[in-house]
């Protein structure tokens, strides 16, 4: 907080606000009840970062299902997500450079692309996420990019690095019992490789600031043509899974994820 307020100070501005706001990743009311409480102020919105996610260690051997009726990982690293995103368009289209910043991660390389594996967890639920979420916004910044009213918002997918934080620890140590053996080998070598949360906060920060990251996600790819959202290994452009530049592949998550979200009648698509 400090470090803001001396941030905003030394930019000239007089005031600083800051402000937290809760919202259960795992709720859907939740979810749009927080959407709701910030259109209702008016305010146009600058950066949204989609940055919220758990890994299948916080889970026993059977998949966790929430309130919702989804598996816990691909609703909170994913679905909720969208649903906030889509929600909150019209606030990103009032501002004047609008990014959205999505939590992917390079454990997309290890996803499996196969629609009925989105919904299940286990082993590699989280990879399987991840690897739907770069697939996701890749099509939005592309649908984006066609649209009136949404043309000038930028999308990326990021990976922060290897953080040491507590989405690889079990909740209770009956949970231990459900880790993977990959993610038990990634809790061993976290204290020793792994970055803090503040270096790992530096490839949000950089993909939702960097001018040299404005408009590049609004200009064809040089090789394929296609209009689609970059995804940065830390602050460095790198090559997501080539089922995110498949148009096929794109579509299928694309309706995949508003059948289960049921927003054929809502309104949310409209401009996409």
């Amino acid at each position: 907080v400090e470090d803001c307020q001396a941030a905003a100070k030394q930019a000239g501005k007089m005031e600083s606000q800051i402000e937290w706001w809760e919202v259960d990743m795992a709720n859907f009311e939740s979810v749009k009840a927080f959407a709701k409480r910030w259109l209702n102020t008016g305010r146009a919105l600058d950066i949204l970062c989609n940055n919220a996610g758990v890994s299948g260690a916080l889970q026993k051997k059977a998949p966790t299902f929430t309130t919702d009726g989804f598996e816990l990982v691909h609703q909170v690293n994913l679905l909720a997500h969208v649903l906030l995103t889509y929600t909150l368009l019209p606030s990103l289209a009032k501002a004047a450079a609008p990014r959205i910043i999505c939590t992917t991660s390079n454990m997309q390389y290890l996803g499996v692309f196969n629609l009925t594996n989105a919904n299940k967890g286990g082993d590699i639920g989280y990879p399987n996420n991840k690897l739907y979420f770069q697939t996701w916004l890749t099509e939005l910044q592309f649908r984006l990019s066609r649209s009136k009213e949404y043309s000038h918002i930028v999308v990326h997918g990021v990976h922060p690095g290897y953080v040491k934080t507590n989405i690889w620890a079990p909740m209770t140590k009956d949970n231990v019992q459900s880790m993977s053996w990959e993610e038990w080998i990634l809790s061993k070598l976290m204290p020793h490789l792994g970055i803090d949360a503040q270096q790992g906060s530096l490839c949000i920060t950089n993909a939702a600031t960097s001018p040299a990251l404005a408009l590049t996600a609004l200009q064809p790819d040089l090789k394929d043509g296609i209009i689609g959202a970059k995804f940065m290994n830390r602050i460095w452009d790198c090559t997501p899974m080539p089922q995110t530049r498949h148009i096929g592949c794109r579509k299928m998550v694309w309706d995949f994820l508003n059948e289960e979200l049921k927003l054929k009648d809502t309104g949310l698509l409209a401009g996409l």
